[in-house]
């Protein structure tokens, strides 16, 4: 699969913990409208279910006017109509998320070394942060 990614990308991720967190998608549809390219949803916290929901008014509230990326929750980038993962380093392997998550999806995976990038890349991550 092609990236849907620009190159450069402006990557927006979330923090329900800035600000109201009753504005959170407004505040993510007004970053896209100002140019955000993909959106992180980023809410370690939040149980799966709350997880979906959030994804799914963030994907209405964007309207594929940007990517949206879940993370680390392969479960959540599955039931939603996201565009794939963001990847701690710690998180499971990119090669097995792949194999879950197959071509269609973007898996990301941020890294704190060169080491961490290349083995990164060498499993199939389609970018790094």
């Amino acid at each position: 699969m092609k990236s849907p990614l620009p190159q450069p990308c402006l990557c927006l991720v979330t923090d329900r913990t800035v600000g109201d967190p009753k504005t959170l998608v407004f505040r993510v549809a007004q970053a896209v409208e100002g140019g955000v390219d993909l959106v992180q949803l980023r809410e370690k916290e939040l149980p799966g279910g709350e997880l979906l929901i959030l994804a799914q008014a963030i994907e209405e509230a964007i309207d594929g006017r940007a990517v949206l990326v879940i993370n680390e929750r392969i479960d959540v980038a599955l039931a939603s109509s996201a565009w794939g993962v963001q990847l701690g380093e710690e998180a499971v392997p990119v090669d097995l998320a792949r194999r879950i998550l197959g071509t269609r999806y973007v898996i990301g995976r941020s890294v704190h070394s060169i080491e961490g990038a290349l083995t990164a890349q060498s499993q199939g991550a389609d970018y790094l942060v």
